[in-house]
């Protein structure tokens, strides 16, 4: 799991709140930058490092999980972004709007891009 790249994952805080980030490299390694970032008290190169620090909570780390894989950085996003409108509130991202045009809401609609 940790060597997978191309992913949406998803790393609950201790809080049951989640967070949920994509990366094209190795799931492992931007786990251990959010590790970094947090032991760092680094808010600007992470959302969860900046819940963290701010709550004094720490990720359920050996609880992460991939929920989906995305062949580029754009259904990466569109993947993440539609995980982050179902948590709601027990997101820890700010919730971006999805503004879906052409053959991409097409291809939602018919259920050809899914997790």
């Amino acid at each position: 799991m940790k060597d997978k790249c191309g992913v949406i994952y998803q790393i609950q805080c201790e809080c049951d709140k989640t967070y949920t980030g994509e990366t094209g490299r190795a799931f492992g390694i931007r786990q251990n930058e959010h590790r970094c970032s947090i032991l760092r008290n680094d808010s600007s190169s992470s959302k969860l490092a900046e819940h963290c620090n701010e709550f004094l909570h720490w990720p359920k780390f050996d609880e992460s999980k991939i929920l989906a894989t995305g062949s580029s950085r754009f259904v990466r996003r569109i993947k993440e972004d539609i995980v982050r409108d179902k948590e709601g509130e027990r997101s820890i991202n700010k919730n971006r709007a999805i503004n879906l045009k052409g053959q991409v809401r097409d291809m939602v609609a018919i259920g050809r891009l899914t997790m």
